[in-house]
């Protein structure tokens, strides 16, 4: 079984390198011959196919000034899936990005893919606005790009945003993992593969590798003006307990009494 093209990009080969094992020199993956299931052809020049990518992807988000910030490499095996009139769906599992993929459909025009949505909730209980972006450039049998998005509320309780890096190689004109042997699979990801996902017209549509690591800081919140006056009505009471026990005791060390 043959790869299609040539070796593994050598970002991607240090990608995989990174997480748990390299992409072996012998491994294969062959080309789906024709059969009699329309959805499992694509064209030679077409993307739609099974791609071995590399990911990372940095999330950061604030929320009511706690920031939280979480890095994740990835490698993994994807369909691009065709669905007709020069419009395709990416099957992605492993970067954790809130893109909604079955509902975005990326279109390919000289040689990029590209996807745009943008969506505004003013009848929620906090109004907020979630965006996202598909941008990837082919070349032959390659592709990199970035996966973006942005999730915030109008009141600025919450501001998150993802950007992903990709990198891919295309090894089969299939649209489904399931043209690929297991040990194929284990040869390109590795037998500690962590993500899946499925779709009822393909079966298994990606299967990857991800690390995730995440830090974050939490501000102490700013007073306002009704938690100052508790304050100083807490202290000011304080004062007048103290001041009342204060001359209780000097009444009885002078022996005084009512």
């Amino acid at each position: 079984m043959k790869i299609i093209g040539s070796a593994v990009p050598l970002a991607i080969f240090i990608s995989a390198c990174t997480l748990s094992g390299c992409v072996s020199d012998n491994s294969t993956a062959e080309l789906l011959r024709p059969s009699n299931n329309a959805s499992m052809i694509a064209s030679a020049n077409s993307p739609a196919g099974i791609w071995l990518v590399s990911g990372s992807m940095t999330e950061d988000v604030n929320q009511s000034g706690n920031e939280i910030m979480t890095q994740t490499e990835s490698r993994q095996l994807i369909v691009i899936e065709a669905i007709g009139n020069k419009q395709y769906r990416l099957h992605e599992c492993s970067l954790g990005l809130d893109v909604h993929y079955p509902a975005t459909h990326i279109e390919l025009n000289d040689n990029q893919l590209k996807a745009a949505s943008s969506f505004t909730n003013y009848d929620n209980i906090t109004p907020y606005n979630e965006s996202e972006e598909i941008k990837i450039r082919l070349n032959d049998n390659k592709f990199h790009g970035t996966i973006s998005s942005y999730d915030r509320n109008l009141d600025g309780s919450y501001d998150g945003r993802q950007v992903a890096y990709i990198e891919g190689i295309k090894i089969s004109h299939a649209q489904s993992l399931e043209a690929l042997s297991q040990n194929e699979m284990d040869s390109l990801l590795g037998s500690d593969t962590n993500r899946h996902a499925n779709a009822d017209n393909l079966g298994h549509t990606c299967a990857g590798i991800a690390m995730v690591e995440t830090n974050g800081t939490q501000r102490t919140a700013e007073l306002g003006s009704v938690e100052i006056a508790k304050l100083i009505g807490t202290e000011t009471q304080s004062s007048v307990t103290l001041s009342v026990a204060s001359s209780a005791s000097d009444m009885v060390a002078s022996g005084e009494s009512n």
